[in-house]
Parts: C-alpha cells; structure tokens; sequence
C-alpha cells in the first residue's frame, strides 16, 4: 500500500514538473510564436506525456520555421517513431544527420530503428 502511494506522488509531482516546463515554453511562445526552441520544447513535453499527435504537430512546426534545426528533425523523429510511424522517423533523423553528421545520439537512434 506504501508504495503505490509514493509511486502517486511521485507521478503527481513529474506532472507538475512537466506543467511549470510547459508554461515556460508557452511564454517563449507569447513572446515569439515562431521560437523554434519553444516548440521543440513544447512537443518534448507532449511527447513525455503520451500526446502523440500533439507533438508531432509542434515538431513539424518546428522544422518548419527552423529547417536548419538538427534538433528540431531529432524531436520529429522521436516523436513520429513514439506513434508508430517508423519510416517518417527514419526521414526526420537522416535529415538531423545530414545537417549534423558529427551528432552521434541521431545516428544511434536511425541505427536502431533501421535494425528492426
């Protein structure tokens, strides 16, 4: 019994957590809705709270208005491949890689999604 009450707050407090990260982002977004930071930000933490579709949508806006953005393709990747979209990940991470072939964690992740 214990020890689903603190497994409760400790999820209650990440939530809150992931809620103060939120507004931060929310006001970058105030200030500059195009911030490309902030909408990497935002669908991180969509994604870290199982809104698929809702990080995905932040993260195209993201790449939109920072194409150049080797991080905001990573996100991309990361958040299509948490909804099942395998292929598009693939896209998004080879798109990091080429913009930035010295980042090693993008050419891991492409590694595992194309080993199976």
């Amino acid at each position: 019994m214990a020890i689903g009450a603190e497994m409760r707050r400790k999820d209650l407090s990440d939530s809150r957590q992931l809620l103060e990260v939120a507004r931060g982002y929310q006001l970058a977004l105030l200030k500059d809705r195009s911030d490309p930071g902030a909408l990497v930000g935002i669908s991180l933490v969509a994604l870290a709270s199982r809104q698929h579709e809702a990080s995905i949508q932040t993260a195209k806006a993201a790449v939109a208005v920072a194409p150049a953005m080797d991080l905001a393709w990573v996100t991309l990747g990361q958040a299509v491949k948490a909804a099942g979209r395998c292929e598009e990940a693939k896209q998004a991470y080879l798109e990091a890689i080429r913009l930035d072939s010295a980042s090693p964690p993008w050419a891991d992740w492409f590694g595992r999604i194309t080993d199976g």
